[in-house]
């Protein structure tokens, strides 16, 4: 969570205020109450079927090999939140970032 904070974002985790096995549903809900972005690794939240765009302040999904260290997912995750176009485009959409690209999915 230190990137973000670097980038200007307030930042929670999600194990400093639920429980570390809280059903998905759960942790989105909280982020919709809050009006919080979701960034997570947890690719589950990149199924539109059961968190559709639109529906969410935003959901950042990190798509990276497992033998991604802390150093590169953030500095993945500098170079995407860092980009003033894709923090435009993300509140009801969702990002993939991952190595070499970022996908965004609008909400309507």
């Amino acid at each position: 969570m230190g990137v973000l904070r670097e980038l200007g974002h307030e930042a929670e985790e999600v194990n400093e205020v639920m429980a570390g096995n809280t059903p998905d549903e759960v942790v989105i809900g909280y982020a919709r109450e809050r009006g919080l972005i979701l960034l997570t690794r947890d690719f589950d939240f990149a199924d539109i079927r059961n968190y559709p765009v639109g529906n969410t302040p935003g959901i950042v999904v990190i798509h990276v090999p497992d033998d991604y260290g802390a150093k590169e997912i953030s500095r993945l995750v500098r170079r995407g939140l860092g980009e003033a176009k894709l923090l435009a485009e993300l509140p009801g959409g969702l990002a993939i970032l991952e190595p070499g690209r970022v996908r965004v999915r609008k909400g309507c």
